[in-house]
């Protein structure tokens, strides 16, 4: 495992357990050093791995908040280790590669990424995704029927109700699932392919897509706005996100 420098250790707050703390998977120092400065700037702890191997060995003993993992490592495909970082630590996990691809990006965000990012970028866009994918989504603990709230949208899967700001909003089926999806990944970028029940890889056919954003518009007219609403975001060419109102 590489440590970081110290100048990237928020020695004033070194003691405080209550910053997030974020794991930097990225093999490139000049790169490393420049998302730790960013990061540790803003407050957050961090800790860093250079390879998929020093990630698992850092993992077995650290719980991060989000994982930003560049994708071009030395011993393992990126894709791949972001599959499997979303079902372990569970943690949010955001991309930042300089594949412009857009099977690449589609790949990544179907194998779970929050969100996405190409470099080279700047810290204040990273810094702003990061915040994006660390607003909490109170989830109800009891399973597969569980409440999901964001701002004062609430939706009652087993009730099949959605409440917006203490007034019911009536949902198609095929709106209310769609509404669920976004929900459940509040800040992370949902692929059309994924939105459309579509196997990974599979690209959506021009029906699709076009029922989709019929889906969406409809839905977004239905939720309305307000300074506690969150909104739909269209990543054109992608999919869609829901962002939460600012805490």
């Amino acid at each position: 495992m590489s440590p970081l420098p110290l100048t990237h250790r928020r020695d004033a707050d070194a003691g405080d357990d209550r910053a997030r703390l974020v794991v930097c998977i990225e093999d490139e120092p000049h790169h490393l050093r420049t998302l730790a400065g960013a990061l540790c700037g803003d407050g957050y702890r961090v800790e860093a791995a250079v390879s998929a191997s020093d990630a698992r060995d850092l993992l077995e003993h650290t719980t991060p908040d989000l994982v930003v993992l560049d994708l071009g490592l030395p011993d393992m495909d990126g894709v791949e280790l972001c599959r499997r970082l979303v079902v372990w630590p569970a943690a949010p996990v955001i991309v930042v590669s300089a594949d412009h691809d857009d099977r690449t990006i589609v790949a990544a965000l179907d194998a779970g990424a929050s969100d996405y990012i190409t470099k080279p970028f700047a810290s204040s866009v990273l810094l702003a995704r990061v915040r994006v994918a660390l607003r909490p989504t109170a989830i109800t603990p009891g399973g597969r029927d569980d409440v999901v709230s964001v701002g004062d949208l609430t939706l009652d899967p087993a009730a099949h109700r959605v409440v917006a700001d203490g007034r019911e909003v009536e949902l198609r089926p095929s709106e209310f699932d769609l509404l669920e999806r976004l929900m459940r990944h509040c800040g992370a970028l949902v692929t059309h392919g994924s939105l459309v029940g579509r196997s990974r890889g599979d690209d959506p056919s021009a029906t699709e897509l076009n029922s989709l954003r019929i889906a969406v518009s409809r839905l977004r007219r239905q939720l309305g706005v307000g300074p506690r609403r969150p909104t739909i975001v269209t990543e054109a060419g992608y999919g869609y996100r829901l962002v939460p109102p600012e805490a």
